[in-house]
C-alpha cells in the first residue's frame, strides 16, 4: 500500500477521534478490519523528544487537554500502535468522565454534560418507573431502578446515560464518589479483558460503590459486548434499534462496520479507503 495513502488513513482516524458521535467499539472496529488489508499502517513507537507518553491522568486534561492535543500531533508524524491505543484511553477516560466536548452527543445532537455541569434540569424523559422512584427520593430505591433499567436491552447505551444524568439532576446523592475498596474491583481499561464475567463483576462493584464513573464503565462494558454479539446483550428483535437495513452493497461487512457507514463522517472515509485495497 502507498505511504500516501496509510498517511491519508491515518488522519482520518486522528480525525475520527475528535468526532463525539463514534463510540470506543466503532474506532476498535475499524481497527481491527485494518490489520489484514493494511499491516503497515502503524510504525514503530518512538517518543519524539517531548512528546512521551505519560500515564498521569490529570496531565491529560490540564490546560485545555494541551497534553491530549500534543499527542494527536505526535502521533501525524509518529502513528504507532502504542500512541494510538494511549490516545483511544485518554478519549475513553474523558467520555467516561464526561468531559466537554468528548460526552458522546444525544440522539438530538446535544452535549451530554459533565457531573461539574450547570445545575440545569434534563429534557431527557425518565421512564414511568424511573420517574415514578425518583419523586419517591429513596437512594436506594433510585439506584436500583438505574440497575433495572441497564437490563432492558431496548435500551441504548445513550438512553442509560442520559437517564442517568436526568436522575442526578434531581437527585445528585445517588451517585457517590469513586472508590476502591473491599468487594469492589478496579476498572480495567483493556477491552481484551471485558467479557461477560468481568461485566458482572463491575455491575457487583457498582452496587457496592454506586458512582458516576462505575456507573458509565458498565455501560461502555454492556456497549462492548453487544456489538460482539452477545446473546444477553443484543436488543430484543421486535424493537426498531434491533433491525438492519437490507439490500446494503456492503453485506460482508460486520454489523458494527455497516453502523458506521450509516454514521458517516471520517470514519466512512476511512473504510472507503480500506475497502478500495485489494
Amino acid at each position: 500500500m502507498s505511504e500516501p495513502a496509510l498517511k491519508a488513513m491515518r488522519l482520518e482516524l486522528l480525525k475520527a477521534l475528535g468526532d463525539r458521535k463514534y463510540s470506543t467499539e466503532d474506532l476498535n472496529a475499524v481497527l481491527a478490519a485494518a490489520q489484514d488489508k493494511a499491516p503497515s499502517l502503524f510504525v514503530p513507537h518512538d517518543n519524539l523528544d517531548d512528546d512521551a507518553i505519560n500515564e498521569d491522568k490529570l496531565l491529560w486534561y490540564r490546560d485545555d487537554y494541551r497534553y491530549y492535543v500534543k499527542q494527536k500531533k505526535a502521533a501525524e508524524r509518529n502513528f504507532s500502535e502504542t500512541r494510538w491505543q494511549h490516545l483511544l484511553a485518554m478519549r475513553m477516560y474523558f467520555r467516561q468522565k464526561g468531559y466537554k466536548g468528548f460526552a458522546p452527543l444525544s440522539p438530538s445532537g446535544s452535549t451530554i454534560q459533565p457531573p461539574e455541569r450547570n445545575h440545569n434540569m434534563s429534557q431527557y424523559q425518565l421512564s414511568e418507573n424511573l420517574e415514578r422512584t425518583v419523586k419517591a427520593g429513596d437512594v436506594t430505591a433510585i439506584r436500583v431502578a438505574l440497575q433495572h433499567e441497564m437490563g432492558n436491552m431496548r435500551l441504548s447505551q445513550q438512553d442509560l446515560i442520559e437517564a442517568a444524568n436526568g436522575v442526578e439532576d434531581r437527585k445528585r446523592e445517588v451517585f457517590l464518589p469513586y472508590e476502591e475498596k473491599k468487594f469492589t474491583r478496579s476498572i480495567d481499561s483493556q477491552r481484551e479483558a471485558w467479557d461477560v464475567n468481568y461485566h458482572d463483576s463491575q455491575v457487583v462493584s457498582l452496587e457496592n460503590n454506586f458512582s458516576k464513573e462505575r456507573f458509565l464503565h458498565v455501560l461502555e462494558v454492556r456497549e462492548h459486548l453487544r456489538q460482539r454479539g452477545e446473546p444477553r446483550f443484543m436488543p430484543p428483535k421486535d424493537t426498531p434499534k434491533a433491525k438492519t437495513s437490507t439490500g446494503n452493497s456492503n453485506d460482508s461487512l460486520s454489523p458494527p462496520l455497516k453502523k458506521i457507514l450509516m454514521i458517516g463522517g471520517a470514519l466512512t472515509v476511512f473504510l472507503v479507503l480500506l475497502l478500495s485495497l485489494r
